[in-house]
């Protein structure tokens, strides 16, 4: 399952550096931290490796309405 993970993380860096990107959009469950020790943070690799400005959105996060 990791190693899995981790080749789409791996690949969505790779994809992002091909075509530039202004930035790149990832999603976070906001998982606890042994959980994240455990089967690692998909959006915390994906900013510390890729060349393109990342954003994260929580789940759980909205747009504000007016």
């Amino acid at each position: 399952f990791a190693e899995h993970l981790l080749s789409v993380v791996r690949r969505v860096c790779a994809v992002a550096a091909e075509i530039s990107p202004d930035v790149v959009v990832v999603g976070s469950h906001g998982r606890g931290f042994f959980k994240r020790i455990v089967i690692g943070s998909v959006s915390e690799y994906v900013t510390r490796h890729c060349e393109a400005p990342v954003l994260v959105i929580r789940h759980g996060d909205h747009a504000p309405t007016e």
